[in-house]
């Protein structure tokens, strides 16, 4: 019995320490944890959320967050940290907060040098506070490629978060990782996302990673997604809101860059990547608001930098310039400088910085002086091209200099500079500001040039005051404007002036021009009347045309019901714009469109089942109606407006009820916006049992549904022309989705049954025997 009894024991424990390693390897998906230790020079956090502040002894030492356990005997100051390990990843996230001290380079990632992974799975986080200068930060990792593939990427966000006041100045912050490849092997030091923040005097921040790349190397520090950037109450030499990339096989690329900065100083500005011969391409948008600057006195670019063959593209540009002064100052003797603002980006011989979008410039309530471009720079064969370009300036003035007795103001052109740089389209509005030239074109050789595209100016308020002017398709305005001189687009080619608030015999243009012509201008919706003398010219409104009212028709295709439009609802269709453009004799016509869609498409589909769920209705035809609306000859389609319209829908003769029945309709509206496809169930508004009359915001695709009143002859199932219901085609098509309510409670409980039921058994094994022989 006793032998019987050793060996249950020895079978237990053997089965028991099986379980144990099984349950082990199932529950422990993590890295293992490491201690902070430190190496030479280093300090490896693993992924241990570590405090550096000073001790009572007045020296820096490694606490954990709570600022309670001191992690490392030793004094760190000036020592390099990293938050995750070397050559080892950490499962979950880095964070090192360092309070009043002064330390050498910090990287919120891991370091690897190609002997192993130094990635780090969750986000990564540097916080300097106090009032000290941060030395270098880096939210991301550091790979260097010497031993082999390094890689020392961040899942998550990667953050540089300087909220220290310097006692002197900042150094160099970056928001993303540091990547370097010197021979075949390959680095990667990316992040899911960034985020770069600094405040007061700071040399240098960038908001993406940075990535070197020599000889056949290959380096990446990629910002997957977002790169935001802050700037509080700064005085910064230089800032880039994207990456930076060196090398034919370097990238620092991004998904998207927004910059928010809240004063005071700052000389260069470049929101986008910066390209030596890699790429450093923004695939999204760039979205600058600077506020509050005192002092933006260099180059404040929407685009990136690109040279020797580098790439450093964006989609669009969004960038707000609110109540904040470009000086014009003396650098030299007599030699006076400003500031320049750029919408696009600056590209060298052979490379490209392209916006591939549209560029938006707003200036609000700002003191400027210096120039503003709506497009980029580029030289040689290089490519700084914008698609279109709009500038608002909004109450902005010039800057009063004092010793020259005079206030400078702000030229403005809507494309770039070269040829190269010219956009398709452009618009620049004047509200209640002062600008000293303003120009429809691009420059070449200092020189204003016309686009080829159209060119819009609008002006408006009684504080605008405009000096020259020119290489304008268009100019509205509300009131006389006075102009020094005037270039007309093309030879022989007049601006239209659009005045819907003046009136005739009113001055709409005024010029001191001793060239100036009568062609220079026509008048949109009407005609001009030209005085000259020996100091001006004047047009004036002649004569005004009567507003046209706009037609509404509808096109119906083969098969599909007829659908109508009352005329007067034609003016819920129409823009501001529409009206002003109206007013200045434009002409716009409306098209309704209605075609019988007899294939669905399948997220409709599920849209419309899942509407109709359980309410016993059917689905008779599904239309797709699209409105158009044509001006001046451009076509342009309009999905929705703001107030509500009757639309009638006469019933296919397919889907009349049996005489003596009464069949109840309603129309599902299924709408894109945003993305994502919104479906609402609209009711029957009218009496008639042959149209469906409904109340909509908007046009896209819609499904006639019915259900026959049960108090009435029995249901009789529609068919379509071919036969079959359309309701039961579509649930075949689509399918009945799985609608069983999720509980939430995912966990794996089986390993826990197999661990009890291996327990019970050892159990057994051993006190059976036991209890036969007491027995």
């Amino acid at each position: 019995m006793k032998k019987l009894r050793k060996i249950g024991l020895l079978t237990t424990a053997i089965v028991l320490a099986a379980a144990l390693s099984a349950m082990t390897a199932w529950a422990d998906t993590r890295t293992q944890e490491t201690a902070v230790i430190k190496e030479g020079n280093n300090i490896y956090a693993n992924g241990v959320p570590i405090l550096i502040k000073k001790d009572s002894d007045n020296k820096a030492y490694v606490y954990d967050q709570a600022g309670t356990g001191k992690l490392l005997p030793d004094e760190v100051t000036g020592l390099t940290v990293y938050g995750g390990g070397k050559n080892v990843p950490v499962n979950g996230d880095t964070s090192i907060i360092v309070d009043n001290v002064k330390m050498g380079y910090i990287y919120g990632g891991g370091y690897s040098d190609g002997s192993g992974s130094a990635d780090v799975s969750g986000d990564s986080t540097v916080l300097i506070k106090g009032n000290v200068d941060a030395a270098t930060i880096y939210g991301g990792g550091r790979a260097d490629a010497a031993k082999g593939n390094a890689s020392a990427n961040v899942g998550g966000t990667a953050s540089a978060k300087i909220i220290a006041d310097p006692t002197g100045n900042h150094g160099n912050i970056y928001g993303g990782g540091y990547a370097t490849a010197n021979s075949t092997y390959r680095a990667s030091a990316t992040a899911g996302a960034s985020y770069a923040q600094t405040k007061g005097r700071t040399y240098s921040l960038r908001g993406g990673g940075m990535a070197y790349a020599k000889e056949e190397g290959n380096a990446q520090a990629d910002i997957q997604g977002s790169i935001a950037v802050q700037l509080d109450a700064v005085d910064i030499r230089e800032v880039y809101g994207g990456g930076y990339a060196s090398g034919i096989n370097a990238s620092a690329k991004a998904g998207s860059v927004k910059v928010m900065g809240s004063g005071n100083e700052m000389m260069i500005f470049r929101a986008g990547g910066d390209a030596d011969k890699g790429k450093a391409d923004v695939a999204g948008a760039i979205q600058i608001e600077l506020k509050n600057f005192s002092n933006l006195y260099g180059y404040t670019c929407g685009g990136g930098s690109a040279r020797n063959g580098g790439s450093a593209n964006a989609v669009s540009v969004n960038m707000v310039i609110q109540d904040s002064v470009t000086p014009v100052e003396e650098q030299f003797t007599d030699y006076w400088v400003c500031a320049a603002f750029y919408g696009g980006g600056d590209a060298e011989a052979g490379s490209q910085a392209d916006i591939l979008g549209k560029v938006t410039m707003n200036f609000e309530g700002d003191t400027l002086g210096g120039s503003i471009l709506g497009g980029g720079e580029a030289t040689g064969d290089g490519s700084a091209s914008i698609d279109s370009s709009e500038i608002l300036f909004t109450g902005c003035k010039g800057f009063y200099v004092d010793q020259l007795d005079q206030t400078a103001c702000p030229s403005v052109v809507s494309g770039g500079e070269t040829e190269a740089v010219s956009p398709a389209k452009s618009a620049i509005t004047v509200a209640d500001s002062q600008i000293e030239e303003v120009w429809g074109g691009y420059m070449k050789e200092n020189q204003p040039n016309a686009i080829e595209g159209t060119a819009a100016l609008t002006v408006s308020g009684d504080k605008t005051k405009i000096g020259k002017a020119g290489l304008f398709d268009t100019i509205q305005l509300d009131r006389t404007l006075s102009l020094e001189n005037f270039q007309p687009k093309k030879p022989g080619m007049a601006t239209k002036l659009k005045a819907a608030d003046l009136k005739t015999g009113d001055t709409v243009i005024r010029c001191g021009s001793v060239d100036a012509e009568a062609g220079w201008f026509a008048l949109q919706g009407g005609k001009l009347a030209f005085e000259k003398t020996e100091n001006q010219a004047v047009w004036k409104i002649a004569e005004v045309t009567p507003v046209q009212t706009p037609q509404i028709n509808t096109e119906i295709s083969q098969g599909a019901p007829t659908v109508t439009v009352k005329d007067d609802d034609v003016q819920k269709f129409l823009t501001e714009e529409d009206k002003a453009d109206l007013a200045n004799g434009s002409t716009i016509r409306f098209l309704v469109q209605v075609d019988k869609v007899e294939k669905p498409a399948q997220a409709v589909l599920q849209e419309v089942n899942q509407q109709l769920q359980d309410t016993g209705k059917k689905v008779g035809a599904y239309l797709d109606i699209n409105l158009v609306k044509e001006k001046d000859g451009v076509k342009s389609s309009i999905s929705e407006w703001n107030d509500s319209m009757d639309l009638v829908i006469a019933i296919p003769q397919e889907l009349w009820p049996r005489e003596g029945e009464k069949r109840i309709f309603s129309i599902i509206h299924v709408h894109e916006k945003d993305g994502q496809l919104i479906t609402t169930e609209l009711p029957d508004m009218d009496d008639n049992d042959r149209t469906i009359t409904a109340r909509i915001k908007g046009m896209s695709t819609f499904a006639l549904a019915y259900t026959d009143d049960q108090s009435s002859v029995a249901e009789t199932k529609p068919e379509t022309e071919s036969g079959k219901d359309v309701n039961t085609a579509a649930a075949k098509e689509t399918g009945q989705p799985d609608r069983s309510a999720a509980t939430g409670d995912d966990f794996d409980f089986w390993p826990l049954i197999l661990l009890a039921a291996v327990s019970g058994a050892a159990v057994l094994l051993i006190w059976g025997p036991l209890r036969k022989k007491r027995n």
